[in-house]
């Protein structure tokens, strides 16, 4: 029998031949799809609206915050002014109520001084239950006292006047209360220097340079 040739030897597995692959296909990516010039527009459309819509918003926030702004300031303000009467009307009160005390002191000097004279005033026809009294001092001055006398009308005041010859000197712009009551400090006018003769008349606010209104109190030594 003839020899058996010997068998090749059997290549390893990794130097086989190994069928060919064949690369794989990658799928195409379909286009995206081009929006239509109309749907562009509408979203513009919204995105303007949007835009508006919440300027709308910021803008009515702000309005209403100048708005409450306006209001506290308003209200502060209000507050301010009603603090600011009122103290007014106590500095007025506290000045009234210095000059009364003033007065009182004044009055009470007169009426304690060792040379104090009275002189009674009579109500005169257009006033007969008015009564008067002015207490005259030659060291601390003179002090008008009346009651009975009627409500002063508008734009008018009582006037004191001293008659040491037959020229009258204005003496006092008299205020009288509800109730036709007056007290009032006298300053002698220049050259007066004891009881004369005075009289109490209605003038013009703030008074005349010589009487003129009738009078309503009078009275001699």
């Amino acid at each position: 029998m003839a020899p058996t040739p010997p068998l090749a030897p059997t290549p390893p597995f990794d130097e086989r031949e190994q069928p060919a692959s064949k690369p794989t296909e990658q799928e195409p990516t379909p286009p995206m799809p081009k929006p239509t010039p109309g749907a562009q527009k509408k979203g513009g459309r919204w995105t303007l609206l949007s835009l508006a819509a919440g300027g709308l918003v910021v803008a009515a926030g702000l309005g209403l915050f100048a708005a409450r702004q306006a209001n506290l300031a308003a209200a502060l303000q209000e507050n301010l002014d009603a603090a600011n009467t009122q103290a007014r009307i106590a500095e007025l009160e506290a000045a009234a109520a210095q000059r009364v005390a003033d007065g009182l002191r004044g009055g009470a000097r007169v009426l304690t001084a060792t040379d104090v004279q009275p002189l009674d005033l009579n109500g005169q026809p257009v006033a007969p239950d008015a009564r008067g009294r002015l207490f005259w001092s030659a060291t601390e001055g003179g002090l008008l006292t009346a009651t009975g006398l009627p409500p002063v009308p508008p734009g008018r005041v009582y006037q004191l006047w001293l008659i040491p010859d037959a020229s009258p000197l204005s003496a006092a712009i008299l205020s009288a209360d509800a109730e036709g009551r007056v007290m009032a400090a006298v300053t002698p006018p220049e050259g007066v220097t004891g009881p004369v003769p005075a009289a109490v008349t209605l003038e013009p606010a703030g008074g005349a340079a010589t009487p003129g209104g009738e009078v309503y109190l009078l009275g001699r030594p």
